[in-house]
């Protein structure tokens, strides 16, 4: 290099200028390889960011189709099943209703007709009994007419025998029934009775006594006085004698036969109240008869029919309210069985959801992974590209600023000596008269100063 200062100075700047111009091309250079690559990288990782997201969103659509899908054939065939233990549930307690409705009415008509059986048995018990009092009563009563009758017949014969009917009245206390049937005792004292009153009737010695029969009695004795005045030869004598005695005989004789015929009416009439009594006892006794066995066949009928009525009740009580029991019981079972399915139906149905929900979450898991990696993969290609680029611009652009850099220190080097030898070979006029002049002339003069700032050189 020529050792002119000129020459030095313009060779210098010269290079600071090609150094400039050098580095402004190569950071272009750089600039633009480094955005080329970078544009190409991003338009990839664009590219791939989108298929990712797009194919990502494709397969959750498709996974998410597919969950939704499963859980509405799980819903339908859940909702189906579900539908289906109702209607069982329903059917069985339909049936089971009908049935026990069935049984319930066929037991209970049986019950009632039962009971009405009894009822009508009983009423046509209480009826025939009712007859049967009706019948009795209506022969005491007969007999109890009859014996009125057989009074009526009596107090004209005890008149006839001058016995008044107090006199032959039976007070005393009769002797007790010899027959165990009040029928049977009833007519035996009514024909017995009527028997004596017969007797009484047929008597002929209560007749004499009345006074026709004592007029008889004097006509006949006085006739048989007279047909003896054949005999006697005093006729007035032997009339009044016979005539006497014939009177006399005859009123005697009716005297005997009134008292005869009132003793034996006497007696006979106390025969006939005695029996007559025991008549009335008799009618009185079938009367009690009759209503103690009414009272009784009553009671024997009622206890007959409240037994039957408790024994009906105590076979179809039980009956009915067993198959109450057994209607409760089949309808807890079916209940219980209907819970116990449904609770099997949402346990299923839960655990398929949950498996469902893991297979979902697996899947999206899955893809999400998958795509993912394909997505890192491209993002890490990515920066990979970046990072190469970044190194490359970043290698040429340390050693463009390494070239920059010398050749502004070479610069620098050559202004520094063109200033000492500027200073030294043309100081300043205030330092001239302390320095010893030149020995030889210079290589130039100093014609002005020049400024080099490098953050004003432009590229």
């Amino acid at each position: 290099m020529s050792d002119n200062l000129s020459d030095r100075q313009r060779a210098a700047l010269a290079a600071l200028s090609a150094a400039a111009r050098a580095r402004a091309t190569a950071d272009a250079e750089l600039t633009a390889a480094f955005q080329t690559t970078a544009e190409k990288a991003e338009r990839e990782i664009t590219r791939a960011r989108k298929l990712h997201a797009g194919t990502l969103e494709k397969e959750l659509r498709e996974v998410e189709a597919e969950r939704t899908a499963t859980q509405e054939r799980g819903a339908k065939d859940f909702t189906a099943k579900q539908v289906a233990n109702d209607r069982g549930r329903d059917d069985r307690r339909r049936l089971t209703t009908d049935r026990f409705n069935a049984a319930q009415k066929d037991g209970q008509t049986k019950f009632d007709e039962q009971l009405w059986s009894h009822n009508t048995l009983l009423e046509a018990g209480e009826k025939t009994a009712k007859e049967q009092l009706d019948t009795l009563q209506r022969k005491a009563a007969a007999g109890h007419e009859q014996v009125d009758a057989l009074w009526a017949e009596t107090e004209p014969l005890l008149k006839r025998g001058r016995v008044p009917r107090a006199e032959i009245e039976f007070a005393d206390e009769l002797p007790a029934p010899t027959d165990d049937d009040p029928i049977k005792r009833m007519n035996k004292a009514l024909a017995a009775a009527e028997e004596s009153v017969s007797r009484l009737r047929s008597a002929k010695s209560p007749g004499w006594g009345s006074p026709v029969r004592l007029l008889v009695l004097v006509v006949l004795f006085g006739g048989v006085g007279v047909s003896t005045l054949v005999v006697v030869d005093d006729l007035r004598l032997s009339g009044a004698i016979f005539g006497t005695a014939g009177v006399v005989f005859a009123i005697g004789l009716w005297a005997f036969l009134r008292w005869l015929g009132r003793r034996a009416t006497r007696r006979q009439g106390k025969k006939i109240a005695e029996q007559l009594a025991d008549a009335t006892r008799a009618c009185q006794l079938l009367n009690d008869y009759a209503a103690t066995e009414f009272a009784a066949e009553i009671k024997r009928l009622r206890d007959k029919h409240a037994r039957r009525r408790q024994k009906t009740h105590d076979y179809y009580i039980p009956l009915l309210e067993s198959q109450k029991k057994q209607f409760d019981e089949e309808v807890l079972r079916i209940e219980a069985e209907f819970a116990t399915t449904a609770e099997r139906l949402r346990r299923k149905r839960g655990n398929e959801t949950r498996s469902d929900d893991e297979r979902y979450r697996t899947k999206k898991a899955e893809i999400e992974a998958r795509r993912g990696a394909e997505l890192n993969a491209a993002e890490a290609a990515f920066a990979e590209k970046m990072a190469a680029a970044t190194a490359a611009r970043d290698a040429a652009w340390h050693a463009m600023a390494g070239a920059w850099n010398t050749t502004t220190h070479e610069v620098a080097n050559t202004f520094t000596e063109l200033r000492a030898a500027g200073e030294t070979t043309f100081p300043a006029w205030d330092a001239l008269p302390a320095r010893a002049l030149a020995a030889r002339v210079p290589d130039g003069i100093r014609f002005g100063t020049l400024g080099v700032d490098l953050s004003a050189v432009t590229d």
